[in-house]
């Protein structure tokens, strides 16, 4: 069960909203504005952008052509989609651009790899808005089941995040806006529609070698580094 007061019609938390304000603060200031300013487009996030997208299309259409093994699809695959996390998690934090439709663009674009379905607002409701603000509080923080359990079970969290966040969101369903509500479920229903386009067709193996498996693997090492050991 997700708690707290919120206010904005379930947008902010209250102590998020003072917060914001305090940041809002130091930003304008004169001395500190180059050092926050966001650019139109971030050309080191944009350039892993292209390398995680090209090279997944690269590597999977050598593995569909019998250039390359299946070991090799795999372990290539998995580091980009790994990769794809750097554009997404720079988006969520507003730092991708600072033209609001090329960041949330950008960063619902990265999400399709790692989190079919997902979207830039979801994720920053997630992670921004709840993981930064409740950290470690087993009550609110979506994070804090992939840090507890047996190895078995946190791994098995870790490759199934996805199934712990939509149930996190669903129990927070009645504070939500509508349109991210909608968006939410317009996710769902292309996730449920990727997995079974790709486990119902004939090319069921090539889907599980060059993308289910990667997908996993990068799931996997993503939430080790960046949330169990961190």
């Amino acid at each position: 069960m997700v708690t707290g007061r919120y206010l904005n019609g379930g947008e902010l938390p209250m102590e998020a909203v003072e917060q914001r304000k305090i940041i809002k603060a130091v930003r304008n200031e004169p001395a500190l504005a180059e050092v926050f300013k966001v650019p139109i487009l971030s050309l080191p996030t944009s350039l892993l952008f292209v390398v995680f997208y090209v090279g997944f299309g690269a590597t999977t259409y050598m593995y569909l052509q019998g250039a390359i093994s299946w070991p090799l699809v795999i372990v290539a695959n998995a580091i980009f989609i790994y990769i794809s996390f750097t554009p997404f998690h720079e988006a969520v934090h507003r730092s991708l651009s600072r033209v609001n439709w090329i960041n949330e663009t950008l960063g619902t674009m990265s999400a399709q790899l790692l989190l079919p379905g997902f979207n830039t607002s979801l994720y920053r409701y997630l992670h921004v808005l709840q993981h930064h603000q409740h950290t470690g509080e087993a009550d609110a923080d979506p994070d804090v089941p992939f840090l507890i359990g047996s190895v078995f079970t946190r791994v098995a969290r870790w490759a199934f995040l996805d199934v712990l966040w939509v149930r996190y969101y669903v129990g927070a369903w009645t504070t939500r806006p509508v349109a991210e509500r909608v968006r939410f479920s317009v996710g769902v229903l292309i996730y449920i529609s990727v997995l079974v386009i790709g486990f119902t067709s004939s090319f069921i193996n090539e889907f599980l070698v060059a993308f289910v498996v990667p997908c996993l693997l990068a799931r996997i090492a993503l939430v080790y580094l960046f949330a169990y050991i961190h």
